[in-house]
């Protein structure tokens, strides 16, 4: 299923209540990590496995319109995780989202 790209009208990112869970989880992670305690992080997270290949994908559950975290790992060892914290934008409609945001952010 194609992203429903967001518009500045509708764009969403993450709230600190969304974020602290996660971060809570991930500070108390003990380095390094094999990469076969990645399956319990996730469980940790309340995140759902969506997919175990190259990188282990997980449904973060978090309310964008893409929501897939990637779970890095290199010669057995979880080496990173990236996920969204807002939704995703058109190349094109970035100019709209940062009017939004002029101002807020340093």
């Amino acid at each position: 299923m194609p992203i429903e790209y967001s518009t500045a009208n509708t764009f969403r990112y993450a709230t600190v209540e969304q974020l602290k869970p996660v971060l809570e989880v991930l500070v108390h992670i003990a380095w390094p990590c094999p990469d076969g305690n990645i399956p319990d992080i996730i469980d940790r997270l309340g995140w759902t496995l969506t997919s175990d290949r190259v990188y282990i994908d997980a449904d973060t559950g978090l309310p964008f319109n893409w929501r897939l975290g990637k779970f890095g790992r290199s010669h057995g060892e979880f080496t990173h995780l990236s996920f969204p914290v807002s939704d995703a934008v058109e190349k094109d409609g970035i100019k709209g989202v940062r009017a939004l945001f002029r101002g807020r952010f340093p």
